[in-house]
């Protein structure tokens, strides 16, 4: 049995100032039920380029949750050094599965909720491919990447309801990740003759990374990103591993259907 918890030993009350509430965001990073990544001493170095960027160990554990589940619903966990430098290992990832609600025969729908993820080696929350997850009261602390992730641009109706992103750090993974060293550094997925553009092509780390308009934002904060609180990047077809996913067309909301590219 858990010990109760302390009062506070001192008392100070915030204030808004000219209308604007400028009062520090408070997350509880502890629980009492623990998953954590088992680390090294120093950097392990299992890609090429990691530890010319990071002295730590960046090798986490990891959950994915693939389409054709029974059921998942996560709450009152604690995670701590989970995800890798790697594309597809973060942790939490909904990986291409499809509707988590009524639409998809889930009921209850899928959620996660009351959950701290922090010290995190790649994103806290990933979505991708998958539509109509709940994500509530989650607190994700000192992440490297982009956060609150949706990744392709087809993911619909999910929700993120009062969650608190803290500390977020350049990654490695997507450009859009990564700071301007590297940028510079990684460019074996580019085009021949590709000479990086930091500040255009990089530089969008974000604790709030947003591919759909047809998602939901409610009472979350963003704080301390080494480059963006909240982006909102809208496809015009879907990316990546969602492309065969996501026959015929493709609409937005608002905007007319197009074929995929």
């Amino acid at each position: 049995m858990s010990p109760p918890p302390r009062k506070p030993r001192y008392l100070h009350i915030g204030e808004e100032v000219d209308g604007v509430d400028m009062r520090a965001e408070v997350g509880l990073l502890s629980r009492n039920l623990v998953i954590a990544g088992e680390m090294e001493a120093g950097c392990y170095p299992y890609t090429s380029h990691i530890c010319s960027f990071f002295d730590f160990d960046t090798f986490g554990g990891h959950i994915k949750f693939a389409r054709g589940f029974s059921a998942a619903h996560l709450e009152g966990v604690e995670l701590r050094h989970m995800g890798q430098q790697l594309v597809g290992q973060y942790p939490i990832h909904f990986h291409l599965a499809g509707d988590l609600d009524e639409r998809g025969g889930y009921d209850p729908p899928t959620y996660v909720r009351d959950l701290s993820i922090h010290h995190t080696f790649s994103r806290c929350v990933t979505v991708h491919g998958s539509n109509g997850l709940l994500v509530k009261d989650v607190v994700g602390y000192d992440s490297l990447g982009h956060c609150f992730f949706t990744e392709d641009g087809p993911e619909e109706r999910n929700t993120f309801d009062h969650c608190l992103g803290l500390l977020v750090k350049a990654g490695t993974l997507l450009p859009s990740d990564r700071d301007s060293r590297m940028c510079k550094a990684i460019t074996e997925d580019s085009f021949p003759g590709y000479i990086p553009k930091p500040r255009q092509d990089c530089n969008g780390v974000s604790t709030f990374w947003i591919a759909n308009p047809n998602n939901n934002l409610v009472n979350c904060s963003a704080a301390g990103s080494e480059e963006t609180g909240f982006w909102f990047i809208f496809h015009h077809v879907p990316t990546g591993p969602s492309v065969p996913q996501q026959p015929g067309t493709f609409q937005l909301p608002g905007k007319q259907p197009r074929e995929p590219e």
